[in-house]
């Protein structure tokens, strides 16, 4: 395969994903003015009040409904985190807003279905819940009573804002502006993915070791690891996902791969500014773990129970 020819099947692959997902099932659409909607009618300061000065299991799942209507743009993942330090949210409280805000968002919910199949979705959203639970237990031991917050000057507004056309218009704008760009990246590098996969030069990361047990323990740090090097945010992260899976990678790396933007660096560097340098470092050390435990536990959870989904090389009609 020539370089031409590459480039040329890469930017094909960008188009027929787009239009498959814009024009075939504009799932992406739905997905936006959805998203768009929930914004407007849920404004984080409708769950910031259930969650400070709070305990038990209210402010996780008001902490988990911030994170599904936040905006997939790396701007307001990053305010609403500052804000949930700045009423001291216990670390399963700021876990569960972060996985829930990359990897259950609306636009992950309504897009992986028509992308990958609902099998992968099923797999998708157990894979989310098992990393808050891992995470959630890591904790405890891990800082026991010493969790210490920083001390962060931040605009914490419980008031909810009125809902006036000037704010509609403004959400909007920034809806399309995260989500262009984002996906516009995405695309291009889903396509780059999507090459490699139909070049002579291939080998699907499944077959590292032969498969089994030590592949999937493989592809499973594997996907962490390239999705911690192309610092994805969550809608570039779906249309990248679906040929890395495509090319072959394990359903545990598939699993890792979707989460592992927790982890990419500008998450650490937020959690080492906010929390502190060392204890965001631990804390985001205990994401990477539960990302690695929930790949392998959803896939072995797959296999056993005879949901077990195998991996797709590309077909000749892309999709």
């Amino acid at each position: 395969m020539t370089t031409a020819t590459f480039v040329t099947t890469a930017l094909e692959t960008a188009w027929a994903t787009l239009h498959y997902i814009v024009f075939y099932r504009f799932a992406i659409g739905f997905a936006f003015f959805f998203s768009v909607f929930l914004q407007c009618l849920l404004p984080p300061e409708r769950w910031l009040p259930m969650i400070c000065g709070h305990s038990g299991l209210a402010p996780v799942l008001a902490a988990a409904g911030l994170g599904f209507t936040t905006s997939p743009g790396r701007q307001a993942i990053e305010r609403n985190f500052s804000r949930l330090v700045a009423v001291k949210a216990p670390p399963t409280t700021l876990a569960t807003y972060l996985i829930c805000s990359h990897g259950l968002t609306v636009y992950y919910l309504l897009m992986l279905g028509p992308l990958l199949g609902k099998d992968v979705l099923l797999s998708h959203i157990l894979g989310g819940v098992t990393i808050i639970i891992v995470a959630s237990l890591c904790f405890r031991p891990v800082f026991r009573k010493t969790f210490r917050i920083s001390e962060l000057v931040v605009d914490v507004d419980l008031a909810p804002p009125p809902l006036r056309l000037a704010r509609i218009v403004r959400v909007v704008r920034s809806e399309l502006r995260a989500v262009g760009l984002l996906s516009f990246y995405g695309l291009l590098l889903g396509g780059v993915i999507a090459a490699w996969g139909l070049s002579p030069w291939h080998i699907a990361p499944a077959a590292f070791f032969g498969g089994g047990l030590a592949a999937q323990g493989i592809n499973t740090i594997l996907g962490l690891v390239v999705s911690f090097l192309t610092w994805m945010s969550p809608v570039a992260n779906l249309f990248v996902g679906t040929y890395v899976w495509k090319v072959g990678i394990a359903h545990a790396g598939l699993v890792s791969f979707f989460f592992g933007n927790l982890i990419s660096w500008p998450r650490v560097r937020l959690y080492q500014r906010t929390l502190g340098h060392s204890q965001g470092t631990v804390f985001a050390l205990v994401l990477a773990l539960a990302a690695i435990a929930a790949g392998l536990l959803v896939a072995f959870f797959f296999h056993f129970t005879g949901l077990s989904i195998h991996y797709k090389l590309i077909p000749e009609q892309l999709l």
